[in-house]
């Protein structure tokens, strides 16, 4: 049996995501039902599905096949039974009305509201408080604890959120893909690295006492209950965080509580009413931040060669630069006369040799000699190099941010 639909990509694609619930809902499994996937000889990507169809006797076992076309496009939809003998009578109405009802869905777009909770964590002292931010709620797993000043600690941080979507599963994987997005925001603005949980397995150090420090094998994770199933409400779970910082300062949390900029608000608005181009600098940049900060930390060649690679991005999406070194020169001029020598460094010793070569120039594979003590010269100007690279470039990235993006925040979408 063939049931036509000729949809075009972008109808075809919202018409997979209503099926995948209707069929969801049929099985009551979250994973819907077995089957596979391929591209045949001709182009065309083909889905195969096993469905269980109810019928006025009962159920009968129906493999639903979609040949979607190169362009991504979708002309039918096949049923047949996977068994033989089966009278077609008996359940080609019930699949075209199946399929029927999901086009119906899917283009009167019925949608309900889902609460969301996204899970992630960084390294530091804890998050100041719960920040309400435009399109969702960023807060401390276990605000104001006794260990909230551990400055080498991990934290659970959690980005809340309430979409609208077919089922659950459909709402789990938009706002996955939204905390995403607000994660690499996040680690840029606040310049921190949020990163998804580990898991696996780790050893741990405990304290016997007498008998001294044993290691343990463990399990990571993080289990807190009650797990809520809507939004808390302000106040609720923890205390409001402060917006006492800038987002220029070079050193805006000391050894104390993460705290959000005093712009965060304004910077997640202007992005919203930013052209496409500067909102996907500003997200290319972003995303490329966080990289460095995640995958950096212990090797800052890699630090700062994606951190290069971030504003980079930028000149990619904007005019106006010809390239990274303009960029920093146009918006946070360096005071010397070295500093062409200095960018050209940057760019070529560090950023292209590690990209292209495999270099590491800023020591990770060296022997210290001399410790970090006196003496130890590459040391020290390794050291130099990282401070000076990092903060020139966030500085270049935040005094951009503040010229193109912050002043779009109270403008009307």
């Amino acid at each position: 049996m063939e049931i036509t639909l000729d949809l075009t990509k972008e109808k075809c694609d919202v018409f997979q995501e209503y099926l995948h619930a209707a069929i969801r809902k049929l099985t009551g499994s979250p994973f819907g039902s077995p089957g596979s996937s391929g591209y045949r000889s001709d182009g065309r990507y083909v889905i195969t599905m096993s469905i269980d169809l109810p019928v006025e006797s009962g159920v009968i076992a129906i493999q639903l096949i979609m040949a979607v076309e190169p362009d991504g496009s979708l002309k039918k939809v096949e049923f047949h039974p996977t068994a033989d003998g089966i009278d077609d009578s008996k359940w080609n109405v019930y699949a075209s009305n199946f399929i029927t009802g999901v086009v119906t869905s899917a283009f009167s777009k019925n949608l309900d509201r889902f609460f969301i909770r996204s899970t992630f964590c960084r390294t530091g002292c804890d998050l100041d408080g719960e920040y309400w931010l435009p399109g969702f709620r960023f807060a401390p797993a276990m605000p104001e604890n006794e260990q909230s000043y551990l400055y080498n600690a991990e934290r659970y941080l959690y980005i809340d959120q309430e979409v609208d979507a077919i089922d659950q599963m459909h709402a789990s994987d938009i706002a996955s893909e939204r905390a995403l997005q607000y994660s690499a925001r996040l680690s840029l603005i606040l310049n921190t690295a949020l990163y998804n949980p580990p898991s696996g397995m780790k050893w741990f150090l405990e304290n016997k006492g007498s008998e001294g420090f044993v290691s343990r094998l463990e399990h990571l994770g993080f289990v807190l209950s009650p797990w809520p199933d809507k939004m808390p409400k302000k106040g609720e779970e923890c205390r409001l965080g402060r917006f006492e910082t800038s987002i220029i300062s070079e050193h805006p949390n000391p050894m104390g509580l993460l705290m959000c900029p005093k712009e965060t608000r304004k910077i997640l608005r202007g992005i919203n009413n930013c052209p496409t181009n500067i909102r996907e600098a500003f997200d290319s940049c972003a995303r490329l931040y966080q990289i460095s900060l995640t995958a950096g930390r212990g090797f800052p060649t890699i630090r700062l060669a994606y951190q290069v690679g971030a504003v980079e991005s930028i000149t990619q999406n904007v005019s106006g630069y010809s390239g990274f070194s303009d960029f920093i020169k146009k918006e946070f001029p360096i005071p010397d006369d070295s500093a062409d020598a200095f960018l050209e460094r940057l760019y070529g010793s560090i950023r292209s040799a590690h990209f292209h070569g495999g270099s590491f120039p800023l020591g990770e594979f060296e022997t210290k000699k001399f410790g970090w003590g006196i003496g130890n010269r590459n040391s020290h100007d390794n050291w130099d190099t990282d401070m000076l690279a990092s903060k020139f470039i966030r500085q270049s990235i935040v005094h951009w941010i503040g010229r193109e993006i912050i002043p779009r925040a109270n403008e009307s979408q």
